[in-house]
């Protein structure tokens, strides 16, 4: 998987799921600075590690790899950091 497309999806995954950098981190057992990278693309989560932010977004692993960066839900709630 194209770890560009890959940031951008974890991003606006963890966007459309109200959850902060801090949060996802907490759920995956990581810190938000790793995280951070993720979302800026620096460093590509293995695919185990990837499982884990999809179980963590509640979103299954099918999902996040067929859903299109333009097709993730839009938030309710504006949460950025």
């Amino acid at each position: 998987m194209d770890p560009v497309i890959t940031a951008e999806k974890i991003h606006k995954w963890r966007i459309a799921k109200s959850l902060t950098r801090g949060a996802l981190a907490a759920k995956v057992g990581r810190t938000s600075i790793t995280v951070w990278k993720w979302e800026k693309g620096g460093v590509c989560p293995s695919t185990e590690m990837l499982g884990v932010i999809c179980d963590a977004l509640g979103i299954g692993f099918v999902e996040f790899i067929v859903t299109g960066v333009e097709n993730i839900p839009r938030p309710s709630a504006g949460v950025n950091d």
